[in-house]
Protein backbone atom coordinates (compact mmCIF):
# COMPACT_ATOMS: atom_id res chain seq x y z
CA UNK A 1 0.00 0.00 0.00
CA UNK A 2 1.18 3.35 -0.92
CA UNK A 3 0.63 6.83 1.16
CA UNK A 4 0.89 10.09 1.60
CA UNK A 5 -0.02 11.24 4.92
CA UNK A 6 -1.19 14.70 5.17
CA UNK A 7 1.34 17.31 6.22
CA UNK A 8 -1.44 19.63 8.43
CA UNK A 9 -1.55 18.88 11.61
CA UNK A 10 -5.67 19.15 11.65
CA UNK A 11 -5.64 16.80 9.54
CA UNK A 12 -3.10 14.40 10.34
CA UNK A 13 -6.07 12.55 12.86
CA UNK A 14 -7.84 12.03 9.72
CA UNK A 15 -5.17 10.06 8.07
CA UNK A 16 -4.09 7.91 10.67
CA UNK A 17 -7.44 6.69 11.41
CA UNK A 18 -7.84 5.98 7.24
CA UNK A 19 -4.48 4.01 7.74
CA UNK A 20 -5.43 1.80 10.55
CA UNK A 21 -8.87 1.22 8.64
CA UNK A 22 -6.92 0.09 5.23
CA UNK A 23 -4.49 -2.01 7.25
CA UNK A 24 -7.15 -3.67 8.49
CA UNK A 25 -8.83 -4.38 5.67
CA UNK A 26 -5.47 -5.55 4.07
CA UNK A 27 -4.71 -9.36 4.66
CA UNK A 28 -0.95 -10.22 5.57
CA UNK A 29 1.52 -9.57 4.36
CA UNK A 30 1.53 -6.25 4.62
CA UNK A 31 3.57 -3.67 3.16
CA UNK A 32 3.13 0.21 3.74
CA UNK A 33 5.79 2.90 2.11
CA UNK A 34 5.58 6.38 0.99
CA UNK A 35 5.91 9.76 2.71
CA UNK A 36 3.67 9.70 6.10
CA UNK A 37 4.44 13.18 6.88
CA UNK A 38 5.23 12.15 10.23
CA UNK A 39 8.63 11.43 11.86
CA UNK A 40 8.78 8.39 14.06
CA UNK A 41 11.40 10.24 17.44
CA UNK A 42 13.43 13.21 17.60
CA UNK A 43 16.55 11.49 16.13
CA UNK A 44 15.41 12.03 12.27
CA UNK A 45 15.40 15.33 12.43
CA UNK A 46 17.81 18.47 12.40
CA UNK A 47 17.09 20.18 15.06
CA UNK A 48 15.54 20.28 18.59
CA UNK A 49 11.40 21.23 17.68
CA UNK A 50 9.84 17.61 18.29
CA UNK A 51 5.72 17.45 18.97
CA UNK A 52 5.14 13.89 20.31
CA UNK A 53 1.42 13.65 19.95
CA UNK A 54 1.76 12.71 16.28
CA UNK A 55 4.82 10.25 16.67
CA UNK A 56 2.88 9.04 19.22
CA UNK A 57 -0.28 7.77 17.64
CA UNK A 58 1.86 6.55 14.55
CA UNK A 59 4.75 4.26 16.24
CA UNK A 60 1.29 3.14 18.60
CA UNK A 61 -0.37 1.77 14.52
CA UNK A 62 2.87 0.70 13.67
CA UNK A 63 2.77 -1.64 17.23
CA UNK A 64 -0.66 -2.74 16.71
CA UNK A 65 0.15 -3.71 13.20
CA UNK A 66 3.70 -5.29 14.28
CA UNK A 67 5.27 -3.66 12.01
CA UNK A 68 9.19 -3.15 11.41
CA UNK A 69 10.54 -0.26 9.43
CA UNK A 70 12.70 -1.72 6.52
CA UNK A 71 16.22 0.78 6.66
CA UNK A 72 16.59 2.24 4.02
CA UNK A 73 20.29 3.44 2.00
CA UNK A 74 21.37 6.77 1.29
CA UNK A 75 20.35 10.02 2.66
CA UNK A 76 19.33 10.17 6.61
CA UNK A 77 17.09 13.37 6.03
CA UNK A 78 14.58 13.56 3.40
CA UNK A 79 12.79 16.55 3.16
CA UNK A 80 14.02 20.01 2.83
CA UNK A 81 11.13 22.74 4.28
CA UNK A 82 12.50 25.75 2.05
CA UNK A 83 15.98 27.12 1.17
CA UNK A 84 15.76 29.93 3.74
CA UNK A 85 14.78 27.33 6.45
CA UNK A 86 17.37 24.61 6.44
CA UNK A 87 15.05 21.69 8.24
CA UNK A 88 15.42 18.52 7.64
CA UNK A 89 13.75 15.25 8.54
CA UNK A 90 12.68 11.55 7.66
CA UNK A 91 9.48 11.39 6.18
CA UNK A 92 9.37 8.62 3.89
CA UNK A 93 9.32 5.16 5.06
CA UNK A 94 8.71 1.83 4.09
CA UNK A 95 6.99 -0.58 6.88
CA UNK A 96 6.83 -4.35 6.90
CA UNK A 97 4.84 -7.05 8.83
CA UNK A 98 6.83 -10.06 9.60
CA UNK A 99 5.06 -11.82 6.47
CA UNK A 100 5.38 -9.22 4.27
CA UNK A 101 9.16 -8.73 4.84
CA UNK A 102 9.88 -12.11 4.28
CA UNK A 103 7.96 -12.19 0.89
CA UNK A 104 8.67 -8.82 -0.67
CA UNK A 105 12.19 -8.02 1.05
Amino acid sequence: MAVYGAAQPEVKEKFLVELVQACRKISLPLLVGGDFNIVRNPCVKNNDKFDAQWPFLFNAIVDAFDMREIEMSGHKFHGQISKRCQLSKKLDRVLASTEGEQKFL
